[in-house]
């Protein structure tokens, strides 16, 4: 990982005699800076990507976060060029959004990680008929065993 680069208003609201002494800035930075940028990744901010994505990790987040938003073009793109796939997260998040193609487009490339009562429950939580259906149809469902209480719980 490369060094990270200091952050322009570190530079503007540092008092001269504190950038004097080197390891300060850099210590406010780290300090500012947060440790991933998973966020700046789903929410397609590709300056902060493009100057942080060499110090900076990605972790599941980032497709998590990209699913709930329904982003199925940076989920190609993280799929495309990261090996850190996603978690349950990312099929909760994108069944209690109604994102529909999401959810099919993770059903087929990692239906390993999706908790299917889980994101029942979240589909039918939220009122999306359309997801629960994709769902409980799913060639997938007949390896899990669904606990339908805590689904019928979240309709409550």
């Amino acid at each position: 990982m490369t060094e990270l680069p200091l952050l322009i208003a570190i530079a503007l609201a540092l008092p001269s005699k504190h950038q004097a002494i080197d390891h300060i800035p850099h210590l406010i930075n780290h300090f500012l800076v947060p440790p991933t940028i998973d966020a700046a990744v789903y929410l397609d901010l590709q300056l902060v990507s493009k100057v942080f994505g060499d110090c900076r990790p990605l972790t599941v987040g980032a497709m998590d976060g990209a699913a709930a938003l329904g982003r199925l073009d940076i989920l190609d793109r993280l799929d495309a060029s990261r090996s850190e796939g996603c978690s349950a997260a990312a099929f909760n998040g994108a069944a209690a959004n109604n994102h529909l193609k999401v959810l099919k487009w993770l059903l087929r490339r990692h239906s390993h990680h999706c908790n299917f009562t889980e994101a029942l429950a979240s589909a039918a939580g939220a009122g999306h008929l359309r997801v629960v259906k994709v769902l409980t149809k799913s060639e997938y469902v007949g390896y899990h065993v669904l606990d339908y209480d805590v689904v019928m719980e979240a309709v409550v």
